[in-house]
């Protein structure tokens, strides 16, 4: 059954990060969804921060993706935004110490069907402000 927030502030996007970072067992994929802007890069950020890996994260967009590494765990941070093809590598289940996070995973549905959990990130106005509505789904 999916869990549903909401994030007012990049504050409450930061804390749902945390939250998330001791609920997520490693060896799993994380499928982020949402338009441009919504949010998922942001996400990312704030999860490498509560792995305990001090290491700047950007969107990996033109490169297609990122790593980052502590003494322990990687995360392996893709964006599939530009790409008409799933790359192979993400046809393999990630390693033991390894958090898969998949930007736009949803452009290839049958991938999708393979994350462990998804989180999707949808704008909405709340009056004049725009806030974001987030589904976290563990399948």
């Amino acid at each position: 059954m999916p869990k549903i927030s909401y994030w007012e502030s990049e504050q409450d996007c930061k804390e749902s990060a945390e939250e998330l970072a001791n609920q997520i067992p490693l060896g799993s994929s994380l499928a982020l969804i949402g338009g441009l802007g919504a949010g998922k890069t942001t996400f990312v950020r704030y999860l490498v921060r509560a792995l305990k890996i001090d290491t700047p994260v950007s969107s990996p967009t033109f490169v297609l993706q990122h790593e980052y590494l502590s003494e322990n765990v990687l995360v392996d941070h893709w964006d599939l935004y530009r790409l008409t093809g799933l790359p192979d590598e993400l046809w393999e289940n990630p390693g033991n110490n390894v958090y898969r996070l998949v930007e736009w995973a949803d452009k290839f549905p049958e991938f999708l069907d393979t994350c462990d959990f998804i989180l999707k990130i949808d704008l909405i106005k709340k009056g004049l402000k725009l806030i974001r509505e987030v589904h976290f789904l563990q399948k």
